[in-house]
């Protein structure tokens, strides 16, 4: 779970969060794998987020920018109807490539 508003206040810029499916939210979800003093953590940073705007896909919230601006931004870096926009499919691939490094270095 990570607090959108506590990274933008850190690096003091808009920080705009997408996710790809729709659903009820991840309270149920939270209350299935957490209890005590972690569901509580986790439902604080949930509730404390701004609402998620779909747009078609992916999903968005942000914090530090209009919503409506950072749905568009979202669309303006999503090229060849991918779902995914061009920055996050970019971390996707960089992350493969460092598990399969990590995983030959062992």
């Amino acid at each position: 779970m990570v607090d959108i508003g506590v990274i933008h206040r850190a690096v003091d810029r808009p920080v705009i969060s997408v996710s790809f499916e729709a659903s009820p939210g991840l309270e149920p979800a939270l209350r299935e794998q957490f209890e005590g003093g972690a569901l509580a953590a986790r439902l604080a940073t949930y509730r404390s987020l701004p609402d998620r705007r779909g747009t078609t896909a992916p999903f968005v919230r942000a914090v530090g920018i209009d919503p409506d601006r950072a749905a568009d931004i979202v669309r303006e870096v999503t090229v060849d109807d991918d779902d995914r926009p061009e920055p996050v499919r970019v971390a996707k691939r960089a992350a493969r490539a460092f598990r399969r490094f990590a995983a030959e270095q062992q």
